[in-house]
């Protein structure tokens, strides 16, 4: 695995990927959370560096494990 020297914009295509893929939009994932959607707009640009606790709490509310964030993190950056 390579480290990326700025892990946000893996981290926000994963987060986005996994989503859409739930068919949960930006303000659904709000709701679930208490993580503001721009907040969340802003990590899926990569823009945003969020805390650990962010994180745990968006792939909680999208139904996925921290597994299967990762696995697709590492996908992403051999794209």
């Amino acid at each position: 695995m390579r480290l990326a020297r700025e892990p946000q914009p893996e981290l926000g295509k994963a987060l986005r990927r996994l989503r859409t893929k739930a068919g949960v939009t930006q303000e659904q994932l709000e709701q679930r959370t208490g993580v503001h959607r721009t907040w969340i707009s802003k990590t899926e640009q990569g823009h945003n560096n969020p805390a650990w606790g962010t994180v745990l709490k968006m792939i909680e509310g999208l139904g996925v494990s921290l597994g299967e964030l990762v696995a697709l993190i590492e996908q992403i950056e051999l794209e």
